[in-house]
This record gives structure tokens, sequence and C-alpha cells, in this order.
């Protein structure tokens, strides 16, 4: 074993003085925003190789101020990070499969039954069913319901509804087998006497099934595209059993399984262990965990306790930084994906009932385009985030257009708290069913908008956000967004 490799890095950078009316800055921002075009091929093969337990620790401590005088940054962490080799591998979207969709409805849920799911338009419950939906409706009813005039008003219009239908529903159970093929979404929501009427060229292909675990039933669905606009392949399961007054049904389900004891740490691990074991039985590549944290709500002041455990992909041994998931896949601009990035979300109660599932955009190996690319140092890349802020302003971080509507003038300061390293994705050049996933350093923080006169506070970005993406390979920015 190679013993660890460690580095200080400390960077100074002359503070900027926030003073008067500043010029705006004579050149475009220095490290220009990635169009696009990044050519894996050319990039150089690296000289070293680095042992897989090898780290660097990264220390900065700097306060800095933007060109124009209205954002001052506060760069301050001590991180450890990983100094594996970093490849580029050339990935493609999976479309999700029969097979697949198959594979992970028994992943989640054992070998349990599916029934095919109804048109929306159109749905088939037995008595007994009915007869549940009424008793789970029954106490947020009437003129004593515990949720209100509103939902106790709506209430009572289902539970009139229903007990009509319970007159001439089937005593026997009326679904059908899933038939685990894919159709023009269209068709489950509406009969297929109105859906054969309409143009589905537009549609997602989708798979519904619904089952029950316990006593809580599931709905499952795997959507899949592959159109000339986007991609899709996505799959979520989540407590449904149709409609129901003011959604009650989520709140309901939701009680029943999460009004536990707070987790411990054993607990948090074991979940993490299943969430796991479960994406490995999926079979659509390798994750890992990257994130779990406990949330808290409350339900007529009663403590409710949701496990959320998110999962990233992994490509040879390198895990790929947690991003904001992309918006308006249709965008035009040259950098824009079609394609969802790559994620697996899992929640949980305490005793490890599923609360909602979701995985977005599995994606294919297609080839290995360096093993061991050669990146720009660690102080190269702090050096070009911080020549990045230098030329930003106040409206990149948070607060947006509602600057101009307040009655004062503004001042922005920002914290950058973290960094994170990894690989992560971006476009092949004139290819768009094609991503490489390369390395990247992402840095991490808040934001918070001031009155100047005032001192009042505006916005605070509580919460650690990614503020700038840096591809390791040529210093250029990998857009967070597909705007």
């Amino acid at each position: 074993m190679r013993k660890q490799f460690q580095r200080i890095i400390c960077i100074a950078v002359i503070a900027l003085t926030l003073s008067g009316c500043q010029q705006a800055p004579e050149k475009d921002v220095i490290v220009s925003k990635n169009d696009g075009t990044f050519d894996a091929t050319k990039a150089n093969s690296a000289v070293e190789t680095h042992a897989p337990d090898e780290v660097q620790i990264v220390a900065v401590d700097d306060v800095f101020f933007s060109t124009d005088g209205s954002v001052e940054f506060q760069m301050k962490f001590e991180e450890t990070v990983s100094m594996v080799d970093m490849p580029i591998v050339r990935v493609e979207p999976h479309p999700l499969t029969v097979q697949d969709a198959k594979n992970v409805a028994y992943a989640l849920f054992g070998d349990n039954t599916f029934y095919e799911v109804e048109p929306s338009d159109a749905p088939v419950y037995s008595k007994d069913e009915i007869q549940k939906k009424l008793l789970r409706w029954a106490p947020f009813g009437g003129s004593d319901g515990i949720a209100g005039e509103f939902i106790a008003n709506v209430v009572d219009k289902f539970i009139i509804e229903y007990t009509l239908l319970l007159e001439t529903a089937p005593i026997e159970n009326p679904h059908k087998p899933c038939e685990w093929a894919y159709k023009s979404e269209t068709y489950y929501y509406y009969s297929e006497a109105v859906a054969s009427t309409m143009n589905t060229d537009d549609d997602n292909d989708q798979i519904r099934a619904k089952t029950t675990e316990g006593d809580i039933p599931y709905l499952y669905t795997v959507s899949t595209r592959n159109k000339s606009d986007f991609k899709l392949n996505n799959i979520y399961a989540r407590p449904y059993d149709g409609s129901s007054p003011a959604t009650i049904d989520y709140s309901i389900f939701r009680s029943e399984l999460c009004r536990t004891n707070k987790p411990d740490e054993e607990t948090l691990t074991e979940l993490k262990e299943k969430a796991a074991l479960l994406l490995e039985q999926m079979n659509l590549g390798d994750w890992q965990i990257d994130e779990c944290y406990v949330e808290e709500v409350y339900n007529n002041d009663i403590a409710e306790y949701i496990v959320h455990i998110n999962a990233v992909p992994v490509f040879r041994g390198v895990v790929a930084l947690r991003r904001p998931q992309l918006n308006n896949l249709t965008s035009n601009e040259a950098y824009a994906s079609n394609y969802y990035l790559t994620n697996a979300t899992f929640q949980f109660s305490a005793n490890g009932d599923l609360v909602y599932f979701e995985l977005y955009s599995p994606v294919d190996v297609k080839d290995v385009v360096n093993p061991n690319v050669s990146m720009l140092s660690m102080d190269e890349l702090i050096a070009r985030a911080e020549e990045y802020f230098v030329h930003s302003d106040y409206y990149e971080y948070g607060f947006g257009d509602v600057i101009d509507i307040v009655d004062e003038d503004l001042s922005c300061t920002v914290n950058v708290d973290s960094i994170k390293y990894g690989l992560t994705r971006v476009k092949v050049p004139n290819a768009a069913d094609s991503f490489y996933y390369l390395p990247a350093v992402s840095f991490e923080g808040n934001a918070v908008y001031y009155g100047v006169d005032s001192g009042n506070t505006y916005y605070s970005g509580d919460e650690s956000n990614t503020l700038l993406i840096l591809n390791a390979v040529d210093g250029s920015v990998i857009n967070i967004t597909n705007e």
C-alpha cells in the first residue's frame, strides 16, 4: 500500500476593495462557459498514477470582491479529496426494457402480484377496495372532520360518490394482471375507445402497475422516450390508490408508515445497506449512496420521520458529483442536455417501508476514452474559480430579478464553504445521444443578500448549493442548468 499523499494548498488572492462606482471588467470572464465542443479524444493522459487511497488536503481561507463590487466572496474550507486516477468515459442513455421494469419492480416489492392500472377516467374497484376508501376517509368528513371545513366538504362529496359506486361494484377482484408491455401514456389517462381517437405521437411510452405491500397500495410507473426533442428513462414508485379528496390519501399512508421513533444511526446504516442492495438487484449500473438524512414532518402535531437516501452513478470506481437536476430538456443551447442527470432516490420509514422511489436516466458505458486523464492542479482550478467569481455579479446567486424591485441598494455575501471532486456529465460534440463523464470540481456554498443602508436581510440561502462546476481537464465552466 502506497503511503497517502497529502498536500496543503493555500491560495492568497489580493482582495478587490469595495469602492464607489467601479467600471465593468474590460474583458469577459477568462474562464469561458462550456459550449458543448469539449473533445475528450484530444485530452492528454496523465504521466503519474495514483493509489486508490491517495488523498490531497485542500485548504483555502480567502476574502475577495467581484469586479463591480456587488459581491463579497468568503472562500473558506478545508477538504480531503480523493486523488484516484480520473477517467473520461463515454456513455449513452440506457433504454429501459420490459425486463428492466420487472427487475426493478421485483427488487422493490419482492414476489408481490402486480396488476395493470386502469385509465384515470375509468377506474375500477371491488366492493372491498371501496369500503377501505370509505373507512379511510370517514374521519375527515362531516361537521366534526379532523382536517377543517373545506377538506370536510370535499371528503363528503367523495363519500357520497363512492357510496353510490359501492352498490354496483363487483365482489371479486376486477383487475387484470400486469401486461408488462409499453403503451402510449394517453391510454393510462383515457379509455381505449377515447385514446384510440387521439394523436399520441408526442407521448412517452409507459408501463403502469399497481401492487399492495402490507396494507399500503402502491403505484409503479416506468417511462421511456426516445425522440428527437428529448430522451426519458425514469422509474417511480409511491403509495397511491387512485383519486382521493384533496389528495389526503398520501398523508394517510405516510402517517401509517412514518409515525415511528426517530431513526438512530444504526437504523440509518441499515437503510443505506438496504438501498445499496436494491440498486445492485436492479442491475442498472454501479451506484454509490452519497446522501442520507432524516426529514421530520408534523401531521396534527405528531412527528413523522422520512429517511432520504440518494445515490449517484460510479464509473471505473470514481463517483459522479451530485449537482442540480437539469431543467428544460428541449433547450437549444449548445451545451444543453436532452436527458436528465442519472440519479436514484429512496424514501423509507424508520422501519424500512418504502415511502417513495425514483430512478432517473440510467446509462450504458460505451467507451473508456481515457483511463487516467491529465488535469489541472487543484491550485490552478481554485485560481480559475476565483477568477470566475471575481467577474460575476449578484444576479447569479439565488435572488435573481427580485433585486430590481427592492427599494434600496443591496450587497451580497457568497460563502464558498466546500468543494467536491469527482466525475460530471457533459455533451459529446455533435452527438445528441452521447455524453462524457469527466473529472470536475464543484464549489459549494450559499448567498446572503442584505440592504446596504438598512442592513435588512432580504434573502439567505440556508442550505449549501452548487455555485460553480469546473471541468478539471481544461478549467472551463460546466453549466449547471440548461438555460
